[in-house]
């Protein structure tokens, strides 16, 4: 019998006639495969398996495709027939693992070696009988739940569904991304994530502080935030996500951007061929959400998502873990009173159990205290404890980096000037003027270090120089200091990387044209 979607023929038991009519049928590009009841292996014994193990192990672990299309491709092309039932249990016998289970927790923290796909988490295939649409659907077609679940659920508008879909892709992306992750259960207790994308948040918000009389470079800083996002979609989506979808729309000031960045954050996904994986879905929910609401109802959902964040991270790395304090501190930003006191009393539990598994001086104990003192600013912490905590964690890096500063390692310089511009923002709020702006001008030194002598932080470092050198005038000019705010001023319009970012802006425009 031919198949004309795969060009095969199944049976060799047609005519000469029906064979010659079927094959002239065919590209002739592509070679035609006879599979006949003798060719058909049926495993009998764990070597039939063995011969066929790096073919499967191919289809299922790389290329990641289900179970009825292996078995469809394992007949079709090596006449090789075997029930899903039969599969699974070779699965297990090799340990290939595909899914966040029970077994593959087990497994993993007795030390077995399990094989599982490379770096991309693996969406389950909908069960029998249960609908995977959406949560509410779920819900009426399974048991009895709450009668009061069931009712919001069943008569939710099309904007609740997708915020509830929402939720359901962030779990499935944080839970696939902490089986994926090698160390996660260690060394990510004391750090965030790694992120590609932290550039992108440093572009959005010097596109926010530019005077609006340079309106020329405001858009070739916008227009460069979208090419960084091209690069910041190749990594990992648990390393990225929260850059791009938690932190990125705040920082957007306006609908007529946000708008289109979703549109672009979910083409280049589909580019790059993600599509059907929980970052793509996350990416395509919000820009409907946007659409077909506002941004309240986004931001709404954004807000909810930091909630769970905390949830899914605690239970993946348990209450004493960096990521699950940052959770933290977005979630009672700005709060006072229990919460507030707690987030701060769990920092510093984190960063005693650093010091214990680390020791006083590693780089892990530094991480883990340079993240308090921005997660104490956040929280709006009093101004005495924060500048007890900033002086030991300058004394931390100055004992890390002995001798001058322009000597030092990159992280640390960032670092200090990252320290010096929040304390600069306290002092001023305050009420010290003064104090703020030698605190600034301590990190443009640092951000200037950093920016003459390592190419790889360059573009950050330049980025973080404009950002004080702004802030600067603007507190200079509070205080009535107006000869060094024009100096200040003058020089961030002859800033050179804002004139590198112009003529490659340029030189880009002309190419396109």
């Amino acid at each position: 019998m031919y198949d004309p979607q795969t060009k095969t023929c199944s049976s060799g038991m047609d005519s000469d006639a029906d064979s010659a009519g079927a094959a002239s049928a065919i590209d002739p590009g592509r070679p035609l495969v006879l599979v006949t009841r003798n060719d058909v292996v049926h495993p009998q014994s764990q070597e039939d398996w063995e011969e066929k193990k790096e073919g499967i192990r191919h289809l299922y672990l790389e290329r990641n495709l289900p179970l009825k299309e292996i078995r469809r491709i394992m007949y079709e092309e090596h006449s090789f027939s075997a029930t899903e039932r039969m599969f699974k249990r070779q699965f297990l016998k090799w340990n290939f693992r595909k899914y966040n289970t029970q077994g593959l927790r087990h497994d993993q923290h007795e030390g077995q070696p399990v094989e599982m796909p490379p770096g991309k988490t693996c969406k389950r295939p909908s069960r029998r009988g249960v609908s995977s649409r959406t949560p509410a659907q779920h819900l009426l077609r399974t048991g009895r739940p709450p009668l009061a679940l069931v009712k919001t659920m069943a008569h939710a508008n099309l904007t609740d569904r997708r915020t509830q879909e929402l939720f359901v892709n962030l779990n499935d992306l944080i839970q696939g991304g902490s089986r994926n992750h090698a160390g996660w259960d260690l060394h990510l207790r004391f750090d965030f994530l790694p992120s590609p994308a932290i550039h992108l948040l440093e572009m959005f918000e010097l596109f926010n502080r530019l005077p609006v009389t340079l309106n020329r470079q405001r858009g070739a800083v916008l227009r460069r935030a979208f090419l960084i996002l091209e690069d910041v979609i190749t990594h990992d989506p648990v390393e990225m996500f929260r850059t791009v979808v938690l932190d990125a729309p705040h920082l957007i000031p306006s609908f007529d951007i946000l708008s289109p960045y979703l549109v672009h954050f979910y083409r280049l996904l589909c580019v790059n061929k993600r599509e059907g994986e929980p970052i793509t879905r996350l990416a395509r929910l919000m820009q409907q959400i946007m659409a077909g609401a506002s941004e309240k109802e986004l931001f709404w959902g954004i807000g909810r998502m930091h909630e769970h964040c905390l949830n899914y991270y605690g239970h993946v790395l348990g209450r004493k873990s960096e990521l699950d304090q940052r959770d933290g501190v977005d979630v009672r930003c700005g709060e006072q009173g229990p919460a507030h006191r707690h987030t701060i009393e769990c920092y510093n539990g984190v960063l005693t159990d650093a010091i214990t598994q680390f020791g006083p001086a590693a780089d892990e104990v530094i991480t883990v205290e340079h993240n308090q003192v921005v997660a104490t600013a956040f929280l709006d912490a009093e101004w005495d404890g924060f500048r007890e905590l900033c002086g030991r964690h300058l004394e931390r890096l100055h004992a890390a980096d002995e001798g001058p500063m322009d000597q030092w390692k990159s992280k640390s310089l960032e670092r200090y000037a990252w320290v010096k511009y929040i304390a600069s923002k306290l002092a001023v709020k305050l009420g010290d003027a003064e104090a703020g702006v030698e605190c600034l001008k301590e990190a443009i030194r640092a951000a200037e270090y950093l920016e003459a002598q390592d190419n790889a932080w360059r573009e950050s470092a330049s980025c973080h120089v404009l950002r004080y050198q702004i802030e600067l005038e603007d507190v200079l000019r509070r205080i009535d200091r107006l000869e060094e705010a024009r100096d200040v001023q003058a020089s961030i319009t002859s800033s050179k990387y804002l004139c590198d970012l112009m003529r490659r802006d340029m030189a880009e425009n002309y190419a396109c044209r």
